[in-house]
């Protein structure tokens, strides 16, 4: 083209010569000549043009969050670059040039309503290259527009002036439900739900479809469970439900920029979490489908965040939701520990209520089979927080010709979004009526007498009551589970009622140890630790070598010890420990006796009671057998940490 414009001109200037000399059959000549080289210029730029390879323009995402929009543009491959136009600022107009890109089946409009703007035009440049136009609103700020560009993605975030509260109100309006301060008004509990996947990430993909167009995929199914979630949370005057996504969208931060499309997923996963916590959520329920390549599995199963993943999660001491119950309760690092203990032990215990909930009342839905293992621990990011219960659902196998059927009608995903609903209404204020075990529905359910009651209405406490009544089914792990204190914190309490040491019975009443309180910050700001273990010292100094994910904390229960203790024998001043060092330790007798033994599983012996006739903790013992469930044979030999 620059060739044949530059001949034409040539040939003008010519002709005004010859124009001047009387010459005007030459100079129509020449006309003719120009046209035919200026033709033949252009032909040869469309025959180089039709000789590139083009990538294609597959998918436009619009996200609209709280305080910015985002446009991602997918590519079909990675060999294409990108330019972003200096922006004209009145009216502000946003122009993007992709390189060896074409527009695809886009045509030459897209339009989406958002905050941001309202349509995006499609044009090209004189290489065939895609130009995208943006007329953006006066609500973007334009000076702050964020752009990347990934493998095969570009992503562009425009900041908005003035907050979108379409979907999310604001976090100071949240917060006022939380904690009303008008008389009569009552407080809303906030429920975070997550539709896994979206956008680039499909999640998995049904296998038993006739054509394309029926294909199902898990994003768009999470999506659509989560929204009837929504509605039915929402029309209850006692919830505020939100999304983590809200359209079909991968959520990410704004700013957020990496290498290629894995990158981005892992983004997507931790700022879930982030919103979560930013919308002061009582609970995140992440919803989700499963798929594996043996095609009979199928079944649902719902997952929290274990035992054996939480204790090393507590113990980092830049851990950020540690961080922020410390900031909360104006304590000292050195005490912090202290509320992470109490605060994780009750996340847990009412994530695995949750779940317990939920699968008790899905169940019930037609066509929905429970796992053989329906509930299970796993180190999952959306899961890992101490700041709220939080559950991951998989409502079934889409790689399973059965899941695949039922999950695919529109009243099978409302029966379902309907049981979810039921489970967290339970949850928060009828826990009493939730079974200490799931059990599937084609089992004969056996219900053991339900937990105490506790009152989700108001926050987290770290006080406890003074006694807890024995319920049938329970054990002293469990109840020192479920206040975050120690089994021999209670024994030591109840020695003439506890039997043995680990024989307790319905109906006894047993004296709890006192726990920390949080003082008005006008007193010391200062917290009073837990009750010490009357246990009697042995008096012997031994050495203890450090194990694979110990941590102060756990040893110091171990040992009957304070950390405080631990780290002044051994001139410590921080909590870092590593594998194979040597600590000093001076355990109580019943401690010494107990360690490093091996012992032979004998008839009517369950798990707990063993961890209970030792003193360790239940999960520690299975980390130290490698076992995955609270199953144990006759004769079968484990190893006592």
């Amino acid at each position: 083209m620059t060739n044949g414009t530059n001949l034409n001109r040539e040939v003008v200037r010519m002709g005004k010569i010859f124009m001047n000399r009387r010459k005007p059959f030459i100079f129509f000549s020449l006309v003719v000549l120009s046209i035919a080289a200026l033709s033949l210029s252009d032909g040869n730029a469309a025959q180089s043009n039709s000789n590139r390879s083009f990538s294609n323009l597959d998918a436009i995402r619009i996200a609209d969050y709280t305080t910015f929009s985002r446009i991602t543009l997918e590519i079909s491959n990675k060999n294409f670059s990108c330019t972003l136009v200096p922006l004209t600022k009145k009216p502000p107009v946003l122009m993007v040039k992709l390189n060896g890109v074409q527009a695809g089946d886009f045509g030459k409009e897209y339009r989406k309503d958002t905050e941001a703007f309202e349509k995006i035009t499609f044009s090209t440049d004189a290489d065939s290259n895609l130009v995208l136009t943006v007329p953006l609103s006066e609500n973007v700020d334009i000076e702050g527009v964020f752009f990347h560009v990934w493998t095969d993605i570009v992503t562009i975030d425009l900041p908005l002036k003035v907050s979108n509260h379409k979907f999310v109100p604001d976090i100071e309006q949240i917060k006022k439900h939380k904690d009303p301060k008008e008389p009569g008004s009552s407080r809303k509990k906030v429920i975070v739900i997550d539709p896994g996947h979206g956008g680039l990430d499909p999640g998995a993909i049904g296998k038993h479809h006739v054509t394309v167009k029926d294909r199902l995929l898990e994003k768009d199914l999470a999506l659509d469970v989560a929204r009837r979630l929504a509605n039915y949370l929402n029309k209850d005057s006692k919830y505020l439900a939100f999304l983590t996504r809200y359209d079909d969208y991968l959520p990410a931060p704004f700013g957020a920029k990496g290498a290629n499309r894995s990158e981005y997923i892992k983004e997507s996963l931790y700022y879930r979490v982030q919103l979560a916590k930013e919308y002061c959520g009582d609970i995140l329920v992440s919803i989700h489908l499963n798929s594996w390549w043996n095609q009979s599995v199928r079944g649902f199963e719902i997952i929290y965040f274990g035992d054996q993943y939480a204790d090393a999660y507590a113990a980092d001491e830049e851990n950020p939701d540690i961080k922020a119950l410390r900031a909360i309760a104006d304590i000292d690092q050195k005490d912090s520990f202290i509320i992470s203990s109490i605060i994780k032990d009750r996340i847990l215990s009412d994530s695995k209520q949750l779940a317990t909930s939920i699968v008790e009342e899905i169940k019930n839905v037609p066509g929905v089979q429970l796992r053989p293992r329906p509930i299970y621990p796993n180190r999952l990011i959306v899961t890992k927080q101490f700041l709220m219960p939080s559950v991951l659902v998989e409502l079934g196998y889409l790689s399973n010709k059965y899941d695949h059927a039922n999950v695919k009608k529109p009243e099978t995903r409302q029966k379902m979004a309907a049981s979810i609903y039921k489970a967290v209404d339970k949850f928060f204020f009828n826990p009493a009526d939730i079974p200490l075990v799931a059990v599937s529905s084609k089992q004969q359910q056996v219900t053991p007498d339900p937990l105490p009651s506790i009152d989700r209405s108001r926050p987290l406490s770290t006080s406890l009551p003074a006694e807890h009544t024995v319920r049938s089914g329970e054990t002293l792990t469990r109840i020192a589970d479920r206040y975050g204190v120690t089994v021999n914190q209670i024994r030591n309490l109840n020695r003439r009622q506890i039997k043995r040491g680990i024989t307790i019975y319905p109906g006894q009443k047993l004296q709890l140890p006192s726990t920390i309180q949080i003082q008005d910050k006008d007193d010391s700001n200062t917290v009073s630790p837990v009750a010490k273990k009357n246990i009697p010292s042995s008096g012997n100094t031994i050495n203890y070598t450090v194990q694979k994910n110990d941590t102060l904390e756990k040893i110091a229960i171990d040992f009957d010890m304070s950390v405080d203790e631990i780290k002044s024998l051994n001139g410590k001043k921080s909590h870092l420990i590593y594998p194979g060092e040597e600590l000093k330790v001076t355990p109580g007798r019943e401690v010494v006796s107990a360690r490093s033994m091996q012992y032979k599983v004998q008839r009517g012996d369950t798990l707990g009671k063993i961890a209970e006739r030792f003193n360790v903790s239940l999960s520690r013992l299975k980390q130290a057998n490698g076992l995955h469930s609270n199953l144990i044979n006759v004769g079968q030999i484990l190893r006592i940490p």
